[in-house]
């Protein structure tokens, strides 16, 4: 029951650890150019719907420009949530997720 919610704050419940509360990376630093036909997924505001993960629709970037993006990526279990754009869009990547990892937009 929704009674029976107890109300945190983010900074409760992140993780210990560094960019546990992150933004994916500023304007230019994903392009187009840099999306490939598979690799690591990027999460954009269409991939969260009703505090779901939509898994389809993806761009990929590289496993190198992921790892560039290291303080970008998110995991099974992590909450999303749009900072910019369609606010109110939040979604938590399952943890029996499709991928083992994901790097989020800039609006994220």
């Amino acid at each position: 029951m929704v009674s029976e919610w107890v109300t945190v704050t983010i900074d409760e419940i992140k993780a210990n650890r560094r960019n546990s509360i992150a933004m994916g990376p500023f304007g230019s630093r994903i392009k187009t150019d840099n999306f490939v036909s598979q690799g690591v997924p990027v999460i954009r505001g269409t991939n969260l719907n009703a505090g779901r993960l939509r898994e389809e629709d993806y761009v990929f970037l590289t496993e190198d420009k992921a790892n560039e993006l290291r303080a970008a990526n998110a995991f099974p279990c992590d909450i999303v949530i749009t900072h910019r754009g369609t606010l109110g869009q939040v979604g938590i990547i399952p943890r029996n997720s499709k991928f083992p990892r994901y790097v989020v937009s800039q609006s994220q």
